[in-house]
């Protein structure tokens, strides 16, 4: 039902946070701004998500209980309105200063499987890095896991399965696997297995979400 709302929002240009009217993007610029925005010369998170260590670039820090404009954008990117949004985060990557030292290598971009058979938002915002890095958005992985990864705890998360129709073993180029959020990585290991664990991998997400023992 919220989604719905925020989809009805966004067709009205309405802020899904405060309301007001904006542009396009899916929240105003008021509320953009306040958003937890990493500083752009932050080093990459480092996971160790059962003994696969991953290196995360996340463009927001989010802790729900502390930052509902961020939880509320979070969700309203889950829409089919949004594009503009996409692009927008896309450049805030470029800002970060991103593949400033690939050395010209191949770049391949690999979306979070889609969850549900909604509006694919992993997969559009690869599409919208793919555009401005020149590269090329692979739609490649599979979730083979029955449960949802909202209702397993932090332990069980970690037998989270996927399967891919490519491999990049072989691969000399750099793969990064994008998804909305990360949090304890179990996603994102798993690509990373499914993938055929290339040698030069790397996470980038919108967001990256504090658990509340962190």
């Amino acid at each position: 039902m919220r989604r719905f709302l925020f989809d009805f929002m966004a067709i009205l240009r309405t802020c899904a946070y405060c309301g007001s009217f904006y542009s396009k993007e899916t929240v105003c610029e008021f509320c953009w701004a306040e958003l937890p925005w990493r500083n752009p010369n932050s080093e990459a998170v480092i996971i160790d998500a059962s003994s696969v260590c991953l290196k995360v670039h996340s463009l927001l820090d989010w802790e729900p209980d502390r930052s509902p404009v961020c939880s509320v954008f979070i969700l309203s990117l889950k829409g089919g309105l949004s594009k503009s949004s996409f692009d927008r985060l896309a450049a805030q990557f470029v800002k970060k200063g991103m593949l400033q030292n690939s050395d010209g290598r191949k770049l391949v971009i690999v979306p979070a499987p889609s969850r549900t058979q909604s509006f694919d938002h992993a997969l559009a915002l690869a599409e919208s890095l793919a555009a401005v890095f020149a590269a090329k958005a692979v739609n490649c992985l599979k979730t083979t896991a029955i449960e949802s990864q909202k209702t397993k705890g932090k332990g069980a998360r970690s037998l989270l399965v996927m399967e891919s129709c490519e491999k990049f073993s072989q691969f000399d180029g750099k793969v990064i696997f994008v998804d909305d959020v990360v949090t304890t990585g179990s996603t994102a290991k798993a690509a990373y297995i499914a993938l055929g664990r290339p040698s030069n991998f790397e996470v980038w997400s919108i967001a990256y979400r504090h658990l509340a023992a962190d």
